[in-house]
């Protein structure tokens, strides 16, 4: 499991979404970080911790037209 330190004024959704460049695991990072419950902003020091999720491979983009 891997850690982040906030700073003031950090948000929890903001911090996955850098960890993760997605909001897909949300659930399961508030799950893992029960003491950050109820803050709209992270202080600084606060500890998140970014749970190591198995990454699918991304799908080719495919052209609108050929």
């Amino acid at each position: 499991m891997n850690s982040y330190m906030a700073h003031d004024g950090d948000r929890i959704d903001a911090v996955v979404f850098r960890a993760y460049e997605s909001l897909d695991n949300f659930f399961a990072v508030l799950e893992a970080n029960q003491h950050l419950l109820g803050k709209d902003t992270l202080n600084s020091g606060d500890i998140v911790y970014l749970p190591i999720f198995e990454t699918k491979p991304k799908e080719e983009t495919k052209a609108l037209w050929s």
